[in-house]
Order: structure tokens, then C-alpha cells, then sequence
């Protein structure tokens, strides 16, 4: 697997981390869209359609439409997952597959419905770490009119504020595939009620976010790994 060593300097340590992984990524076929998109100084390229900047303080964050897929169809926003670990990076493509679920918007209907009790705070606890695709943009919730439209959805989470909309998680379905789910969707489900499919609230209850280990199957050996000191 692919390592190297990062700087300490913060500004230093992204635009290195940027250059790093365009440079692994050409070796390991790889692309490095999702880390590069985190810390552009312009627009993203990969912002869909109707993005627009909402803050001039930096770090710099666009605000963008959510993206609607239905829940379990094929997950298709992105072709690497970027794995952010507390002083490491992973970046490869998945040899699993990925299953949608909690991409919503307001032009389409969802199911409603209870969760059990502990489900919200141990998906919260998901979305917390390890974070996925971390990108510059951020979605807002397309249920709340009334929030100002540069502002995101964040919670109070025992680690500190989580902010939400600019995330991914990853949940284990089944041997060979994953639920792929906006970190809204913890938003979704104490906000408005979503009822995520039955399989993908079991997968949660369950979940072992031991996934990421380097003993782990859901982790191919070419990932590329940058390390942080």
C-alpha cells in the first residue's frame, strides 16, 4: 500500500497533501478529485449544478444542491472513496459495492416513519468518524426553507460540533457491499421523520466501524495511504 509522509504546517500540509495524492494517483490509477475538491481556492469542478459561494471567510465553502438517488439503487456520485482517519488519509476504488440510501430532495416523496431509540445516536456516531469524501461544498437541507441560505446543519455530538452536508458515510450491508448515505441523513431522520429502509437501519445497529483497519477486507491493498506526523 502506497505511504507517505505529510509536514505539520497546516497550509503547507494541504497543498502538499494535494500535490501527494495527484502523484500517487498517477501511479495507482487513482483519481484525486474528492481531496483536491476539499481545498480548491475556486469553485469546485465537481459541484453540481447551482452551486454558489456562500461564505468569503475562509476556509472557503459552496453551497450546492443535494444530489437525489433512489434508496438501494447503485451508488454512482463517485468513483474513489476517500477515507479521512485521525492522522491518515486512504483514497482508492471500492471493490465493493455501494447502496444508496438518504439521498433525498424536495421533489420527491420519502418514507416516513419511527426509528428505534438508540438508531439517530449511533448513526451520529457514524457520521462523526471515519468522515468520507469530505469535500469544500456543502448541501443544504432542501426541507428547510426558513434556514439562511448560507448556513449548515450542525449538531452537538460528545466530540464536539459535527457539521453536516459535506460528508459521506459508509455502513457494511453485506459481505461485498456498502450503504452509501449524505451525513444529512442523520438531519432526515430527527428532523423530518425519514424512515431510512429496514436493512440499512439493521446494518447500523450493527455496525463495527472496524472496517477501516488494515486487517480489513473493504480496504484493496492498493489503496493510496497518506500519513500524517
Amino acid at each position: 500500500m502506497p505511504v507517505a509522509k505529510a509536514v505539520t504546517s497546516s497550509r503547507r500540509t494541504r497543498a502538499w497533501v494535494i500535490a501527494a495524492i495527484a502523484d500517487l494517483a498517477a501511479t495507482t490509477e487513482h483519481s484525486p478529485s474528492n481531496l483536491t475538491a476539499c481545498y480548491r481556492r475556486q469553485r469546485p469542478e465537481r459541484g453540481m449544478s447551482g452551486c454558489s459561494q456562500a461564505s468569503n471567510d475562509q476556509p472557503i465553502w459552496y453551497e450546492c444542491q443535494v444530489a437525489y438517488f433512489d434508496d438501494l439503487t447503485t451508488y454512482s456520485y463517485s468513483e474513489v472513496d476517500t477515507v479521512e482517519l485521525e492522522r491518515e488519509w486512504l483514497q482508492f476504488r471500492p471493490g465493493y459495492d455501494r447502496i444508496n440510501v438518504g439521498w433525498l430532495d424536495a421533489s420527491h416523496l420519502f418514507e416516513v416513519g419511527p426509528t428505534p431509540d438508540r438508531f439517530a445516536n449511533t448513526l451520529l456516531d457514524i457520521i462523526v468518524a471515519p468522515r468520507i469524501n469530505a469535500v469544500r461544498e456543502f448541501h443544504r437541507c432542501p426541507f428547510c426553507p426558513n434556514r439562511p441560505g448560507d448556513s449548515m446543519v450542525s449538531v452537538e455530538h460528545p466530540s464536539g460540533r459535527v457539521w453536516l452536508g459535506h460528508t459521506e458515510i459508509r455502513v457494511p450491508s453485506r459481505p461485498g457491499a456498502m450503504f452509501a448515505a449524505p451525513s444529512l441523513i442523520w438531519h432526515y431522520v430527527t428532523a423530518h421523520s425519514y424512515r431510512p429502509p429496514a436493512e440499512f437501519i439493521e446494518a447500523v445497529e450493527q455496525d463495527d466501524q472496524g472496517w477501516t483497519s488494515d486487517a480489513s477486507p473493504w480496504i484493496p491493498h492498493d489503496a493510496v495511504r497518506i500519513t500524517f506526523d
